[in-house]
């Protein structure tokens, strides 16, 4: 393996015989995606499907980073600004993508700049407590590694928001339906 601890998972074949090394342990499957400069990463199980950004209906009086909702093949969804909630400054631009992810309370839209590649992490070069300075509250980090000479931070989307946002989403829901 090279010096990055994180290597591009094969595209090409998904299924193919060579994922069988990688369920016994040593290394996990991360979808690697950008906001403005910065890398980061969650867990490929958590991530239901990538989209191309949907104009959200806006939900008034709900926090900043609440974008409001879509309709993706028939199902409400919450969408999420992760560049607000980590504290970049809003852009919007033609080439974000919305990450599905599932949560405790359904599946929810998530916004990012662009969404880079599914990679590999190998658990020995993951450091769970990085001394890093990030945009993202400590919280929400399951660690960092290094790809591609880049500083990757690997979050977990669930943790990104907290019990007020899901309150928040399942009322717009509902508005919505009702």
């Amino acid at each position: 393996m090279s010096n990055d601890s994180i290597k591009a998972a094969d595209a090409q074949d998904p299924y193919s015989d060579d994922d069988a090394e990688f369920e016994t342990g040593d290394e996990s499957r991360y979808l690697l995606f950008k906001i403005g400069s910065d890398s980061y990463a969650t867990p490929l199980l958590g991530v239901r499907e990538v989209l191309e950004t949907q104009i959200p209906k806006p939900i008034p009086n709900t926090a900043p980073h609440f974008k409001g909702l879509i309709n993706v093949r028939g199902q409400i969804l919450g969408v999420v600004d992760l560049r607000v909630r980590f504290n970049y400054p809003e852009v919007e631009s033609p080439t974000n993508t919305l990450m599905l992810f599932e949560t405790e309370s359904g599946p929810i839209a998530a916004v990012v700049d662009r969404v880079e590649a599914v990679v590999r992490v190998d658990e020995s070069e993951l450091h769970k407590n990085p001394n890093i300075r990030s945009q993202i509250p400590i919280e929400y980090l399951l660690g960092a590694t290094n790809y591609q000479g880049s500083l990757v931070t690997l979050i977990d989307l669930n943790k990104t928001l907290c019990h007020d946002d899901y309150i928040q989403i399942q009322k717009a829901k509902l508005a919505a339906i009702g």
